[in-house]
């Protein structure tokens, strides 16, 4: 747009050729504001046809990404039932599994149950024998075993006595013969090498007894034999028998019979 300077006269008024100017200056400036309208309307549509395109756009964006938002929650939301129904699933598998295990096993046990009843029906039948037979059989088998265990107790008590008796006779007759003893373990607790005997964790509580010979060895091979000389409740001394040492005997070698 120009600018037009209008020179006043000093009565105040305008010169006709001042107004003509001014006149033309105005149409000009006019004429130019028109143009520049007309050529920034399409430019100015347009960009308002963008800014409503923007934000339609943005609108729809905006409503695909709550919808993605909401659908991704649910898909969550049914990831973790379905994990759920999944662990509920495999656990109820196992038990099912394990259940399967003791039925298998508790039919293996009736089949070789039924199959030993069978056997024994067999051979029940195989005597051919009446119901009552079988059962006057069966209650004389029963009081047979019962004096048979009884006639077993008495044996073994006897038994008992006879080795008492004989360890005290050898004892108190017989001064160098060596007694029976009970299955028993044990260590060396010392050794005395000058004088040749060795004291064991062994003892009257462990059914010793005077003149018994105990094996001493290490890492399962011999190493000496000793004779019980004297006896205490949890303790005994044993002398080295001369000519069964095979090595040097140690504290911790192991003591059996």
């Amino acid at each position: 747009m120009k600018h037009v300077l209008l020179r006043v006269s000093p009565v105040g008024r305008v010169p006709p050729r001042g107004v003509a100017a001014l006149v033309l200056a105005v149409a000009a400036a006019v004429a130019a504001i028109a143009i520049a309208y007309f050529e920034l309307r399409p430019k100015i549509q347009r960009l308002g046809r963008e800014r409503d395109e923007f934000k339609r756009s943005s609108e729809q964006n905006r409503a695909r990404a709550m919808k993605a938002e909401t659908f991704a929650r649910e898909l969550s939301d049914r990831l973790a039932k379905t994990e759920t129904q999944v662990d509920a699933a495999l656990r109820e598998s196992k038990r099912a599994t394990e259940d399967n295990a003791r039925l298998l096993i508790a039919l293996e046990e009736a089949r070789a149950q039924l199959y030993a009843a069978k056997q024994e029906l067999a051979r029940w039948n195989a005597t051919g024998a009446t119901p009552d037979q079988l059962a006057l059989i069966v209650r004389e088998n029963k009081a047979l075993a019962g004096q048979l265990s009884h006639l077993q107790a008495e044996k073994d008590r006897l038994a008992i006595d006879y080795a008492r008796l004989k360890r005290i006779l050898d004892i108190n007759f017989v001064p160098d013969a060596v007694p029976e003893l009970p299955p028993m373990h044990g260590s060396v607790l010392v050794v005395d090498p000058k004088w040749n005997f060795v004291v064991l964790n062994l003892g009257e509580t462990n059914g010793l007894l005077k003149n018994g010979v105990l094996l001493i060895s290490r890492d399962g091979k011999l190493v000496a034999k000793v004779k019980i000389r004297r006896i205490e409740a949890d303790r005994s001394i044993a002398d080295i028998l001369p000519g069964t040492q095979v090595t040097e005997v140690r504290e911790g070698d192991r003591v059996m019979n």
